[in-house]
């Protein structure tokens, strides 16, 4: 597998990754494992050859790996997905509010939810406190009228 440089690599400044919160149980991982070979077995066996196209994009999915930074550029995501890679920007002058969440992950109660608001859509990451905190300093820094709860 190709090896991919990172969007934010060379940049400098602040650079703060999301910390992954896994939400699915290992049984759902296992589940989704074993639905994407019986598409792929239906799809052989059977007329319905589609189905075999879906079991390899489930696949496919369950092997995506996913950064997300908070960079002086704004929210960087970099998606990994095998056969192609994504990229994607919030830049700071989009971003309308942040604002920390309450519930705090059991699996992780040293994570805090930081809610970022652009438009109609929400991205939620975790963070450590300490992080929260100079994220929260950037934001102004970069967007003067970013509001923060």
């Amino acid at each position: 597998m190709k090896k991919y440089t990172l969007p934010w690599e060379d940049l400098d400044g602040p650079k703060f990754e999301a910390k992954p919160v896994k939400v699915q149980k290992q049984w759902v991982i296992h589940g989704t494992w074993a639905l994407s070979a019986a598409f792929i077995l239906l799809g052989v066996i059977t007329r319905y050859h589609l189905t075999a196209v879906f079991g390899v994009l489930l696949i496919l999915a369950l092997l995506m790996e996913k950064k997300v930074v908070v960079t002086s550029r704004g929210i960087e995501t970099f998606y990994q997905m095998r056969i192609t890679t994504h990229y994607e920007i919030w830049p700071w002058r989009e971003i309308e509010a942040i604002a920390p969440g309450d519930r705090k992950s059991p699996e992780h109660p040293e994570l805090v939810p930081l809610f970022f608001r652009r438009g109609e859509r929400v991205k939620q990451l975790h963070f450590t406190s300490d992080e929260v905190q100079q994220i929260k300093k950037l934001a102004k820094q970069q967007n003067r009228a970013v509001r923060l709860a």
